[in-house]
């Protein structure tokens, strides 16, 4: 991953503390603002590792799968653009994790 696309995950989590602790001062937190930090902050301590994911559909033009360590339909996706290679389901892929959101991964192989 380049340089510039790390500060932008790390300028996109310093944005979302700032939000929490606002809302923190002002009263106005509740529990959803603080789990969704939680798992936005651990989502994006992932990028940059390689996993391995089993590909479970195809939507649009990308690959839906999960970690070796997640469940169908509990935990959150990892998605893979299509065009990086052809995936068949049900097997398991090397994926380097490039961005996150608080639920799910971004990859490519």
């Amino acid at each position: 991953m380049t340089h510039k696309i790390c500060e932008q995950i790390h300028e996109r989590m310093l944005r979302e503390y700032a939000d929490c602790a606002h809302k923190m001062v002002d009263g106005c937190i509740n529990v959803r603002d603080v789990e969704r930090l939680i798992c936005l902050g651990e989502a994006v301590e992932q990028t940059h590792d390689v996993l391995m994911i089993v590909r479970d559909r195809l939507e649009d033009d990308q690959y839906i799968g999960r970690t070796e360590y997640d469940s169908p339909e509990v935990d959150g996706e990892v998605l893979i653009p299509r065009s990086n290679a052809v995936l068949e389901t049900g097997r398991f892929y090397t994926v380097k994790i490039c961005d996150a959101t608080e639920f799910d991964l971004f990859g490519k192989i």
